[in-house]
Order: C-alpha cells, then structure tokens, then sequence
C-alpha cells in the first residue's frame, strides 16, 4: 500500500511541475520577450566586436580563420529572425475584440522565444570566442601641437592651392618647398589638422625622414601611425605588406613625409603611387625643387617668407612682447625681426632665446645679427644656422659649394647680375677643366640653378639676378671663414 502510496505522490508531482512548467509561458509571456531582447542585444554588441577584429586583422593584412567568417554569416539572420519573433510578440493579439487574451497563441508563441533564446546565447557564447579584447589605442591628432601657430594672410593662397590638392582626385602626390625654416612643417601639420576635422581622409599619416634616407626606420614610422606590425624582417616583403595595408579599398589614406633631402623610392618604401592608386595620396616637403619633380609631384608649391608685418607678429609673439613691454625693447624687437627677412625658424628662435632677458643681451643680438655673426641660439630650440649648414653640407657638386660661397661677398641684400656672378666664378677657376668660354659658362648656370632649386638663392627678375637671404649670407660667410683658418693651419704644419 506504501509502494502504491508513494507512486501516485511521484506522478502527481510529477504533473504538478509538468503543469507548472508549461503554464510560465502563457503566464509569463512579457518575460520570454525580455529574455529574448537581452540575449539579442548582447548578440549585436558580440558581432559588432567581432566585426572590429576582422576589420582590424584587415588592416593588419592578416587573414581571418574560416570559422569567424563562418560566426558572422550565420548571427546575421541569426538576429533577424529574434527581431521577427519579438516584433510578433509584442503585437497585441487578444480574441473578443481584446478583452479576452489568447492563451494558446501565447503559449506556442512563448515556447518559440525561449527556444530561440537559447539559440541565440549559444552563439553570444560562441562569438565571445573571436573577440579581441585588448589593442593598442590610438593616440590622440597632432592638432594640439598647432595651438599657438599663428596664420598670415601671405600664406593663404598656398594653403588653399595645398587643399584644393587633397581634394583632386587627379592628383597622388604633391610637393611643398621652400628655403629651410621658412615653414613648410608647420603648414603641413596645419594640412594634417584640417584633413582629419573635414574628415577627407580615414587615416592621415606624419612622417619626418630627414637628410639620412633609412628605409626600414621610414617603414616603422608608418606602421607605427598605423598601428600595423610586420611579421616579415626582409625590406622587400615588408613594402609589400605595407602597400597591401596602404592600398585597401574602402579606406582613403594621405601620407605626409616630411623633410625629404633627396628623392625616394615609392615602391622601396611600400606606399603606393600613380594613378592606379587614388586611395593612397602623398604630400612631400622639402627645401628642393628638384626632389618634387624627380617625384613626379603633380602639384608643386612654394612657400616664400613671410612679410615685415607677418614677421613682426610672430616676433612679438614668441618674444611673449605686451603692452607693459618696454617702447625701447620693442625697438629693438623691431630692429631684430627686420633682420629676420621674414624667416620664421630665425625669428622663431631669436624671439625665444631673447624673452625674459635684459636689454643688453638684445644689442649684442642686434649687433652680431648685423655684422653676420651667429646669434647663440638656446638649447632645445631649432637653430637656423645649422639648418643652412646641413644645406650647405648635402650640395653635391664642389662648383655649387664654391658658387654658394662667392654668392657670400657681395653686399649684403645686393642683387647679384647673373652675369657678374658667371664672370666672377670663371675668372677664380672654380669651374675646373673646360674647353671653351661656353662650357664654362654652362658650368657656372648649372651650379647656380643648383642653389636655386636648393632655395639657398632666390632667382630674381627672371633668371637676370639672383639673391641670397642675409641670414643666408651669415652662414656662407661663416663657412668661408672656417675654411680660410683650415688653410693657414694646414700652410703652418706643412711650414
């Protein structure tokens, strides 16, 4: 009798929570939608994570496991079907005209959101396994550092020919230049800022090269903006990765290299040129004309000095001059950014050597400035003397170094006549062993339109004069002076 007992207590227990399970769901039908809501957008977020692998491992030019493109074609209807199912659900069905709920259309309804809940955390569990949950943040836009550059009216033109540039889809690669210090990083930077706010580009690049070329150190540069790795170490297997990163489709790159002293070898580096590659554009600064053409820069810019004015606010600016300041330090300021000739790296420098000290150490400024003597330049600030001394140093021809320091004794803000120029040059031999007043001739013009795509001279009045900036001129003079005193050192040891 117990045993009987007993059995029927199971079965009716049995059938109690049977009863009870199959009555949640027309009971609890708002909470099978909820559940299935939830599951649904921790499924969106899961994918949407996943997705931002893939298209990272893209960049990385890394292809993704089967399995993960696999994950992505099936959570897509995967999703689509709980918003289906939860769009039904949440439509009012009742019979009676809505007063009576339908209890059996809900509980099949129920039944099939649980089932599809389940599904769905299923794959949330699974594509949680694809997730990359820690990388490298991207670091902040170079924008900050332009916070205090100041904008002249002088320049606007450049600037705006520069834009309509990056704008042209005709044009790949462009080219600013100008003498040294006369701005071009600077108004780069400002490009760089202006493409990332308009949003012309997805990804602006800024590299500096210098006069040393290293290709692999230029590559890790652009990885490194890129937050790309090489898993290669030959040169050439890294420009190929490098242009497949740089070349994708869907994403519009532009690659500021900056302060180029010679030409480069697009496809060395791996960034990618012409026209069959309009996604990837290229904006080059150098002091040298003939580095933009040997390029193929479809456009060519040059940036001229500032104007008295130009320069003078800068001074003011950097000096940190008020209205409290002295009208007698201010003179001086005057005095000081005139000798400038308008060249933001010497005014730049001077102005900040000079703030904060006594009016004396301005006069001695004055003075040296105008007696071609090198004004002790601060530490940490960017010397404009040793930038034309670098200049000087990478002419390649010993008749352009010659012509440069001839260029030196005439007087200073003179305008040189050509001719003088080729005279003078012929008549001191620097031309070397020639065969006629012709061959001569042409050797001098080659050396001097060397200088002039060098920007260590101005050509003036259509190739009939040229000009060498005063503070130019300071350096020549400096050189020249060195080497007189090798000489007589070497002529004394040999005595």
């Amino acid at each position: 009798m117990d045993c009987i007992s007993g059995f029927a207590s199971s079965i009716s227990r049995d059938l109690v929570v049977g009863t009870t399970n199959q009555l949640r769901y027309p009971c609890c039908f708002n909470d099978f939608i909820e559940d299935l809501e939830q599951e649904e957008e921790k499924l969106i977020t899961t994918r949407n994570s996943v997705e931002d692998r893939v298209k990272h491992a893209r960049k990385q030019v890394i292809k993704n496991a089967e399995v993960v493109n696999a994950w992505l074609e099936k959570s897509n209807p995967l999703k689509d079907k709980a918003e289906e199912l939860i769009r039904k659900a949440r439509t009012n069905r009742s019979c009676c005209f809505g007063y009576c709920p339908n209890w059996i259309w809900k509980y099949h309804l129920a039944k099939k959101l649980a089932k599809r809940r389940k599904e769905v955390e299923m794959c949330v569990q699974e594509g949680k396994m694809y997730i990359q949950y820690e990388r490298i943040a991207s670091l902040p836009s170079k924008q900050h550092f332009l916070e205090n550059c100041l904008k002249f009216d002088s320049r606007e033109g450049d600037y705006e020919e520069l834009l309509e540039a990056l704008k042209d889809d005709e044009v790949t690669t462009i080219g600013l230049y100008g003498m040294g210090g006369c701005g071009k990083t600077t108004m780069a930077m400002e490009l760089m800022r202006t493409a990332e706010a308009e949003n012309l580009f997805d990804k602006v690049l800024f590299v500096s090269v210098s006069n040393i070329v290293d290709v692999r150190k230029i590559q890790d540069r652009i990885a490194s903006a890129l937050q790309f790795q090489f898993p290669e170490g030959g040169e050439s297997e890294r420009a190929q990765r490098l242009r497949a990163r740089l070349n994708l489709d869907d994403q519009r790159t532009l690659v500021i290299l900056d302060d180029l002293w010679q030409s480069l070898d697009f496809g060395v580096i791996g960034i990618p040129s012409g026209q069959n590659h309009r996604n990837c554009k290229v904006l080059i600064t150098t002091q040298y004309e003939t580095v933009c053409s040997l390029m193929n820069c479809q456009r060519m810019i040059y940036l001229s000095t500032l104007t008295d004015e130009e320069a003078w606010e800068l001074f003011q600016n950097q000096a940190q001059l008020s209205g409290s300041t002295s009208d007698n330090l201010k003179h001086l300021g005057r005095l000081i950014s005139d000798e400038c000739k308008g060249l933001p790296v010497a005014i730049a420098a001077l102005a900040s050597t000079l703030k904060g000290k006594a009016e004396d150490d301005w006069n001695v400024a004055l003075v040296r400035l105008r007696n071609s003597i090198p004004v002790n330049i601060e530490r940490g600030l960017k010397d404009p003397y040793k930038c034309f001394r670098v200049s000087y140093d990478n002419l390649d021809t010993k008749e352009a170094k010659s012509l440069f320091l001839l260029c030196s004794v005439f007087p200073e803000g003179y305008e040189i006549p050509v001719e003088t120029l080729i005279r003078f040059a012929i008549g001191l031999g620097m031309v070397g062993e020639v065969w006629s007043y012709e061959e001569a001739r042409n050797e001098v013009c080659a050396a001097k339109n060397k200088l002039i795509s060098s920007c260590l001279l101005s050509d003036i009045g259509g190739g009939k004069r040229v000009k060498m900036h005063d503070l130019v001129r300071d350096v020549a003079l400096c050189i020249a002076n060195n080497d007189n005193k090798k000489q007589i050192q070497k002529y004394q040891m040999k005595s």
